[in-house]
């Protein structure tokens, strides 16, 4: 459920994500992705789909110092993740979600390891050709 949230997409590659959260009724996205090529793609993707509330950014976790949403999406490889996984919790209202994707099943079960560790709840997830993609709650 997007509606009335706010959403950061980390990650963001072409902003699908992003743009699909919107259009599910995220009142603001902030899409981060570290290669210069994916921000230029999501920007072009953002105006192609007409979402205005879609803000398109360079750069690392860094970046997401001073942000905060209720639901946040990572769409990294697990090694980001799991370094990465106190900064996205600073981000988070309480009670606000995490979804993580674009590492394979057989890494979840670390995942979800750290994620506990940091007082996130697993949820459930699915699996399309040995991709995961998990859903935790704060």
């Amino acid at each position: 459920d997007f509606n009335g949230k706010k959403v950061i997409d980390m990650g963001c590659g072409t902003g699908i994500l992003a743009i699909l959260a919107v259009k599910r009724g995220a009142i603001s996205v902030i899409a981060i992705d570290n290669d210069a090529n994916a921000v230029e793609n999501s920007r072009d993707n953002v105006l192609k789909n007409d979402v205005a509330n879609v803000i398109v950014l360079e750069g690392e976790a860094a970046a997401l110092k001073d942000k905060q949403c209720d639901i946040f999406i990572a769409n990294i490889n697990r090694n980001i993740i799991l370094t990465d996984l106190p900064l996205y919790k600073a981000c988070m209202h309480a009670g606000g979600e995490l979804i993580t994707s674009g590492y394979y099943i057989q890494d979840l079960p670390m995942i979800q390891k750290k994620a506990q560790e940091l007082g996130f709840e697993y949820k459930d997830h699915t699996v399309d050709k040995e991709w995961c993609c998990a859903r935790f709650t704060l």
